[in-house]
């Protein structure tokens, strides 16, 4: 005999997760609560993170050892016109376009 005391199962294809439900509440008997936010005293919180894409950025670029900052400039820092050096210039774009496909 079997005992399962608590399972989740977690997926983006619902029909699936019907599929599997179905197949285990033949087998076994069961118990849906459907959504829970906590099992077995632990409470349970999804998110999402690009932390390690903006690591492996940073690392590409060689920028792994900067402080982050709340403004990506100091407020004080006086502009200048280009200087005309292209390959700074494309690194930049390329650092930019990563940082906005984050």
């Amino acid at each position: 005999m079997l005992i399962f005391d608590d399972m989740l199962i977690f997926g983006t294809d619902l029909e699936e997760i019907e599929k599997t439900k179905c197949f285990l509440s033949s087998k076994f008997s069961m118990k849906d609560i459907e959504e829970t936010d906590v099992m077995l005293g632990i409470k349970i919180i999804l998110y999402l993170s690009q932390s390690h894409y903006i690591e492996k950025v940073l690392g590409r670029f060689n920028y792994k050892d900067c402080s982050p900052v709340a403004t990506p400039f100091v407020l004080t820092y006086k502009l200048t016109c280009n200087s005309g050096r292209p390959i700074i210039q494309i690194e930049y774009a390329r650092v930019i376009g990563c940082l906005i496909y984050a």
